[in-house]
């Protein structure tokens, strides 16, 4: 089973190009992606708790 991952972290970054240019890889290439996940967050706005 394959899975996609995609996450964008700036606004430069789209989740649909980026899906877009996955799907043409993989289709060259004879890959199939079972299920996609796909992530919008800014990194300089997320904080962790660090000990």
């Amino acid at each position: 089973m394959n899975f996609g991952y995609i996450r964008v972290s700036t606004d430069k970054q789209n989740l649909d190009s980026q899906k877009n240019i996955i799907s043409r890889y993989c289709i060259d290439h004879r890959i199939n992606i079972d299920r996609r996940f796909g992530l919008e967050i800014s990194s300089k706005n997320y904080s962790t708790k660090k000990n």
